[in-house]
């Protein structure tokens, strides 16, 4: 569809898209080489979990292309319920909670159709906010705007779409904006 953007997978474009998005930007370029350098790229099927809520893992994740689709559990009088609180598209990122807490996932990451992340590892996203007080800061800025995201699925991303200047209505609030 026309509101789709495809993310170039090339070094120079990576760069860029990063570079442009926080926390990324308060980073030196050493240490946004380094960063890069060790991420990889992952190509991922529709339907394909790539966080699981409550697991252990401390990776970020970067969606190249794509669309994914964040699902949290709740526990409501009715039992237990899983809803849609949000959507990530292309230039979006998953993970700070995990990242900044080392808690376990707050939310499960669906592939919707076939997807490509950035995968940045755990160790050396701990680098940088041992090495960057600004990194640090920028990534709370995201986990603080994603911790207000709502909670119920009427009221989340249902089925709307980036208007034509790149916000969004009912979308997740991207990754590294305020």
């Amino acid at each position: 569809e026309g509101w789709r953007q495809t993310v170039s997978t090339t070094t120079d474009s990576l760069h860029t898209l990063l570079r442009l998005r926080k926390p990324f930007a308060v980073l030196s370029d050493a240490q946004f080489s380094g960063l890069l350098a060790s991420a990889r790229r992952e190509e991922m099927p529709a339907g394909t979990v790539l966080i699981e809520q409550d697991a252990a893992d401390r990776d970020f994740l970067v969606l190249l292309t794509g669309e994914l689709e964040i699902r949290r559990r709740y526990i409501s009088p009715s039992g237990a319920e899983e809803l849609e609180v949000g959507r990530l598209f292309p230039g979006d990122g998953a993970g700070e909670f995990a990242v900044l807490f080392g808690a376990p996932r707050q939310a499960s990451v669906r592939a919707l159709e076939p997807s490509t992340i950035l995968r940045l590892e755990g160790e050396r996203m701990d680098e940088l906010l041992a090495w960057s007080q600004r990194f640090t800061d920028e990534l709370r800025d995201t986990a603080s705007v994603r911790a207000r995201m709502p909670t119920r699925a009427s009221s989340a991303c249902s089925s709307r779409r980036p208007d034509s200047a790149g916000a969004a209505s009912g979308r997740a609030k991207p990754f590294g904006t305020t």
